[in-house]
């Protein structure tokens, strides 16, 4: 079994972060998305994914998507399968701080 392809980041608040960071995914393979809010407040985010260049209109897959403040039960989303060939990148941006994202390669 090869090692799995792990991504992370800290996400600021408005600042559309590219997860992958700037390469994109090493190699072509099924992904697990997962963001988790650790603040006190709602947080809304917006994911894209993108073969080429950098986000634009047509590349959004989540748009606005409410996640709960830290002990809601709601604080993290979690998006499977996506298929993501070498080169893609996934961006992600936060309505608020303290945020993270994290893409592995299944």
């Amino acid at each position: 079994m090869k090692d799995p392809q792990v991504y992370q980041v800290a996400l600021v608040a408005d600042q559309l972060t590219d997860v992958t960071g700037g390469a994109g995914v090493t190699s072509n393979g099924t992904f697990d998305l997962n963001i988790c809010n650790l603040g006190n407040q709602i947080a809304n985010f917006r994911v894209a994914i993108v073969p080429t260049g950098s986000a634009g209109a047509s590349h959004w897959i989540d748009y606005e998507k409410p996640l709960g403040a830290v002990g809601s039960g709601r604080n993290s989303f979690s998006k499977y399968p996506i298929p993501l060939k070498a080169g893609w990148k996934v961006f992600v941006q936060s309505s608020r701080g303290n945020v993270s994202a994290t893409l592995i390669g299944l």
